[in-house]
C-alpha cells in the first residue's frame, strides 16, 4: 500500500448517477487492488444523497469536495464520457491547479488495467 498518498478520484456524475456510481466503484476497486488509497466523493456521497434526499447537484457538494481534495495528495480524473463537460470534475481540476496538486488522468479497461497519464487528452 502507498501510505504516503491519498488520491482524490474525480469523474462525471450527473449524466446518470447510478451508472456513475458503478463506474466510480470499478475504478476505486482497481486502484485499491493496486495498493492505492483513494477518496471518491461519488462513492462516499451518492448513497447519502439518495437515502436522505440531499441535493445531487455539483454546487451543493462543492465546499465538501474542496475540503476533501485539499487533504488529498493528488487528483486523479476518470476519463469517462462527459468528464470534460462535468461541472464538478472541472471545478475539482481548477482547485487542483490553484493549489498546485498533481493531476493524473486515468482510463479503466474491462480487464482491470489502468492507463495513467499526466496530461489531459486533446
Amino acid at each position: 500500500m502507498k501510505y504516503d498518498q491519498l488520491l482524490y478520484l474525480a469523474g462525471p456524475y450527473s449524466f446518470s448517477p447510478e451508472i456513475a456510481f458503478e463506474r466510480h466503484a470499478a475504478y476505486a476497486a482497481s486502484l485499491l487492488q493496486k495498493g492505492f488509497f483513494i477518496f471518491s466523493p461519488i462513492l462516499h456521497n451518492h448513497q447519502l444523497a439518495h437515502t436522505y434526499e440531499l441535493p445531487k447537484d455539483a454546487e451543493f457538494w462543492q465546499g465538501y469536495n474542496k475540503a476533501m481534495l485539499l487533504r488529498c495528495t493528488e487528483l486523479w480524473v476518470m476519463l469517462e464520457p462527459g468528464w470534460d463537460n462535468s461541472k464538478g470534475t472541472q471545478y475539482e481540476i481548477a482547485v487542483a491547479i490553484e493549489t498546485n496538486k498533481p493531476i493524473k488522468y486515468i482510463t479503466l479497461y474491462g480487464n482491470g488495467l489502468l492507463r495513467v497519464t499526466s496530461t489531459a487528452p486533446v
